[in-house]
C-alpha cells in the first residue's frame, strides 16, 4: 500500500524518481540521500551496485556537494548502460569499477561506505576488515539486507565492544544498518 501511495507523487529530482520505483531498496533511497545531505561526504564507495538504484542518492549528493562515487561490483549489469544514459548529468561524479571488492587495491580514505554484496558472513566480515579502517571519523557505513542473519552476525561480531560507533537499524525493505564512526 505504501508503494501505491508513493505513485501519487510527481518526482522533483532523481532521488525522488527512485523513491517511487519499486525495488528491493526503494524505501531506503531517502535515508541514503539524507545521510549524504547531513554529512556531505567527498569520497563515497558503494560495494555492490547491480543496476544503480542505490547509486542515485549518492550521485545526487556528490553533484550537490562536490563529492565522487566509486561503485564496485563483480560484474557490470546491462542496466548500467541505460543508467549511464538516463543520468548523464550525475555520472560525471561516478567511477564504476568491475572487480571483486576484496581483490581490488584500495587505499583512499572513505567518507561514506555502502555495502550490499554477497550477504555471507565471511565476505561481509572481510569487507569490514578491509574497508572500515579507511572510513574517516564522522564517516558513515551503511549495510543493506541486515535482515539476513549472516550479514547481521558479521556486523555484530566485527563491532563487538566498539565504543567509537553508533549503530542504527531499520527493519523495513530487507533491513538497513547504519554505523556512524565517532
Amino acid at each position: 500500500s505504501e508503494y501505491k501511495v508513493s505513485k501519487n507523487f510527481k518526482p522533483l529530482n532523481p532521488v525522488e524518481e527512485k523513491m517511487i520505483s519499486y525495488t528491493d531498496t526503494w524505501q531506503h533511497i531517502p535515508t541514503l540521500y539524507l545521510l549524504c545531505f547531513l554529512t556531505k561526504p567527498k569520497i563515497m564507495v558503494e560495494l555492490g551496485c547491480r543496476t544503480g538504484n542505490t547509486a542515485i542518492p549518492l550521485l545526487y549528493a556528490a553533484e550537490q556537494f562536490g563529492g565522487h562515487v566509486y561503485s564496485i561490483d563483480i560484474e557490470k549489469w546491462p542496466e548500467l548502460e541505460i543508467f549511464s544514459k538516463d543520468y548523464q548529468q550525475l555520472v560525471t561524479n561516478w567511477t564504476f569499477i568491475e572487480s571483486d571488492d576484496l581483490k581490488l587495491e584500495w587505499s583512499k580514505s572513505i567518507d561514506f561506505l555502502y555495502i550490499d554484496t554477497t550477504h555471507t558472513y565471511d565476505h561481509t566480515l572481510k569487507e569490514l576488515q578491509k574497508y572500515e579502517p579507511l572510513v574517516a571519523l564522522g564517516g558513515v557505513i551503511v549495510f543493506h539486507d541486515i535482515s539476513m542473519n549472516e550479514v547481521s552476525q558479521a556486523i555484530s561480531d566485527y563491532f563487538v565492544d566498539r565504543k567509537d560507533i553508533e549503530y542504527i537499524r531499520y527493519f523495513n525493505n530487507n533491513g538497513l544498518g547504519i554505523i556512524i564512526k565517532n
